[in-house]
């Protein structure tokens, strides 16, 4: 047996943890992101199990603030959501099993909520044509079982929520559906891929509302969503920084 040469973003120890973190922004990145911890697509991995310790999370999180940059960090697992939330994350990505403490944490820590439901339904109505090996699919369909209630304790606590949908952009708007479906108002799902969206990402001077000095990307819909979100996909009209770029 031959050992495969180490990969940069590998950290076993606090002090490497801090240079993966330099070394991505160094290259450019804007986020750092971290498994706190395991994942569903994976054979090997259990999503319950915190990953990363909460130090080394902190010290990725110490690096990247202080070169103004932001952390995510993919969590499903209940103490691995707290642990990244206690350590300063700016958002969680996912948090499928969500509890109450976790939840009153993140409102503490002014921490974000990523929730990325559509993708694990969709996963499910796929199955093998979208290359999902039986113990993933087994872990995907626990998952499922347990997210709505996380997803749930979020709104309850008013957990802030951004909108993210972990595929392919193709199937961004069935991520509002999901949203709705589980407890979200529509104003809340439509305040979450805009005006929520844009705090999250720093950005909130330049989009995420409509008003002067803004960019002016809008979309115009035939129908209201705020009644029915489906009216999200009757794109009528798109404009881009102020132009036209698409209109029936």
């Amino acid at each position: 047996d031959e050992e495969l040469p180490r990969r940069p973003n590998i950290a076993d120890t606090v002090d490497e943890v801090a240079t993966a973190a330099r070394r991505d922004i160094m290259y450019g990145a804007d986020w750092i992101k971290l498994m706190a911890t395991g994942g569903v697509m994976d054979t090997l991995s259990d999503f319950r199990v915190q990953e990363l310790s909460e130090a080394q999370m902190a010290k990725a999180v110490e690096v990247a603030h202080r070169a103004n940059k932001k952390v995510m960090a993919h969590a499903h697992g209940t103490e691995g959501i707290k642990a990244a939330v206690r350590a300063g994350v700016d958002s969680i990505e996912h948090g499928s099993l969500l509890d109450d403490e976790g939840a009153e944490l993140m409102v503490q820590k002014g921490t974000w909520l990523v929730p990325t439901i559509d993708v694990e339904l969709r996963t499910l109505e796929m199955g093998a044509s979208f290359g999902v090996e039986p113990v993933m699919m087994a872990k995907e369909k626990e998952v499922v079982r347990l997210k709505r209630a996380g997803f749930e304790k979020a709104l309850k606590y008013h957990v802030k929520i951004a909108f993210g949908v972990d595929d392919d952009p193709d199937y961004l708007t069935r991520e509002f559906d999901a949203m709705v479906a589980w407890g979200m108002k529509p104003v809340e799902a439509l305040q979450a891929a805009t005006i929520n969206a844009s705090q999250l990402l720093g950005i909130a001077d330049q989009v995420g509302t409509i008003e002067p000095g803004k960019a002016a990307d809008i979309v115009a819909v035939n129908g209201d969503p705020l009644t029915d979100i489906k009216t999200i996909n009757n794109v009528v009209l798109v404009m881009k920084g102020g132009e036209v770029v698409r209109s029936k």
